[in-house]
């Protein structure tokens, strides 16, 4: 509760980036690590019954803004890391901008996923029932997020849709900047993926057009781990022969 607690203090104050970025990165690092945006949501359904209602009010929307500014911030932000940008723009941009646009992936996929499924009686990990959406955000906070949302993935496919002009798959090339453009272009898609998953009726003209180019570096992502992997029996197996030929 107390870390809750000081996140919601941090972001409902007049912050600038150096508070801010710091923030959403402790955001995104809890969903990773609970591998659920399920947090966030707690976090806003609030805990506790409690006989105060003015109390229970004041928790209520408090936990409904801090859901809401997640949200709108992370949609916000990433449509500013990626307007506008090649690939390479944002690849070479510092490593802490890399790290925070990653972030903003984190929260918006898990958010995204968790959004989309039925939680109605779903037991979580602390034996509680999983709230749902409409316990912490009204109708119109709902069509907010999904607005927000909306925009934010407008962004991604018009981001993916430039690096597909410029590159047929992944970049061939071993180096450390090439290396960097491709993770930069496999979460991007993932993130894409997430969205196309679950909102299949939304900006259909722009996902036709990307379809193509995800299919290759989903294929060719696929290739490679696979090779990878059997690369990494194939050593495993000659370790052990070698390792029962010389007991």
């Amino acid at each position: 509760m107390d870390l809750q607690r000081g996140l919601r203090d941090v972001l409902f104050s007049r912050i600038g980036k150096a508070q801010r970025d710091p923030a959403i990165k402790l955001v995104s690092a809890v969903v990773e690590a609970s591998r659920d945006f399920e947090w966030c949501v707690r976090v806003a359904a609030g805990s506790g019954s409690g006989k105060d209602k003015k109390a229970n009010k004041k928790r209520d929307e408090d936990g409904s803004r801090f859901l809401l500014i997640v949200m709108n911030l992370s949609c916000i932000e990433l449509i500013m890391h990626l307007e506008d940008k090649s690939l390479e723009a944002v690849a070479d941009a510092p490593e802490s901008d890399r790290d925070l646009l990653m972030s903003y992936y984190v929260v918006l996929e898990n958010a995204v996923t968790y959004m989309s499924s039925d939680h109605d009686g779903a037991i979580g990990d602390d034996g509680e029932e999983k709230p749902q959406l409409e316990d912490v955000l009204d109708e119109k906070q709902r069509q907010q997020v999904y607005t927000a949302l909306k925009n934010a993935f407008s962004a991604v496919l018009k981001f993916v849709k430039e690096i597909s002009d410029s590159h047929r798959s992944l970049l061939e090339e071993k180096d450390g900047r090439s290396r960097t453009c491709n993770q930069v272009i496999v979460a991007t898609i993932r993130l894409l993926c997430a969205w196309l998953a679950e909102e299949s009726a939304a900006l259909r003209d722009e996902v036709y057009a990307v379809l193509p180019f995800v299919t290759r570096v989903a294929v060719q992502t696929y290739e490679e781990q696979k090779e990878e992997k059997l690369a990494s029996l194939s050593q495993t197996c000659k370790n052990a022969a070698n390792s029962g030929t010389s007991t």
